[in-house]
């Protein structure tokens, strides 16, 4: 039963093999639709909020990280931050 659908794959596939490719160019089509759409871009502005935002909670996780290193009590709040896997 295998090779029966094996043969008839092989068979399937020389006759593909030899089908010449259809001739259908897009090309133009695909490229009036690409020109036609419009960009919406990501203003310099909201670029600079969330890199001053970014910024900003990484400066209160190192204080954290800093006044949980003197003080044991907060130290489990980073441990998952400062512990290296294997």
């Amino acid at each position: 039963m295998n090779d029966d659908l094996l043969a008839r794959f092989e068979r399937l596939s020389a006759q593909a093999a030899s089908e010449p490719l259809p001739a259908i160019d897009v090309t133009d089509r695909v490229l009036g639709t690409l020109a036609s759409q419009s960009v919406t871009r990501l203003e310099d502005r909201d670029l600079m909020a969330c890199g001053a935002a970014s910024v900003l909670m990484a400066g209160l996780a190192l204080s954290v990280v800093w006044v949980g290193y003197f003080d044991e009590s907060l130290l489990p709040l980073a441990q998952p931050f400062l512990t290296i896997l294997p």
